[in-house]
């Protein structure tokens, strides 16, 4: 931070939430012991109470004098409008999000309709598909080419099947895909 107001308000909010940590944890263990004073348990609570209102003061000014700042912090989330006026006639965006029971896909192009697909894929699974892709992409150990496993075409297009294709119609026609990779998915290359 350049700015320096900013930077020492922006100290201030960081110690205060350091401090509120440090005293939280100093009341949880007060907590669990037997025999602790009642006036130790009501002062570090007093004491956290009093540094999360000055920590929101801090905020608030932070918020308020230094909006371009706050927005870096806490971006506001894009809208399909503005993720189009950003790409390039012939690109595509695609994004994924991994739940724990289903993978969630989204196709954007500059110009039609978006794609989405919710795949039943769960997580775990995913990430054994993608851990076994990458044994032949990351191979630790290996003194010779001749030892490098064999990428697995099959897993490659399993994975290709189930995720990308349900949305192709929002990206096979444009020359450059950008991809925005959740959770297992973005340990591919």
């Amino acid at each position: 931070v350049s700015d320096p107001e900013l930077a020492k308000i922006v100290r201030q909010e960081q110690d205060a939430k350091h401090k509120i940590s440090a005293l939280a944890g100093m009341l949880s263990k007060a907590l669990s012991q037997q025999g602790v004073s009642s006036t130790l348990i009501e002062n570090l609570n007093n004491n956290i109470a009093q540094l999360r209102s000055a920590r929101a003061a801090f905020t608030a000014q932070i918020n308020s004098n230094f909006p371009e700042y706050s927005a870096l912090l806490n971006p506001k989330p894009t809208s399909v409008e503005q993720v189009k006026s950003t790409l390039m006639p012939g690109q595509a965006l695609m994004m994924t999000y991994v739940a724990e029971n289903r993978t969630y896909v989204w196709a954007v192009k500059k110009q039609g309709d978006i794609s989405f697909s919710s795949v039943e894929v769960a997580k775990d699974k995913l990430s054994d598909q993608v851990a076994h892709l990458r044994t032949s992409l990351a191979p630790g150990g290996i003194s010779s080419l001749g030892d490098l496993p064999e990428f697995d075409v099959s897993q490659a297009y399993s994975i290709y099947k189930q995720i990308m294709l349900p949305v192709e119609s929002g990206w096979k026609t444009e020359k450059d895909l950008v991809v925005i990779a959740d959770g297992p998915l973005a340990q591919l290359p």
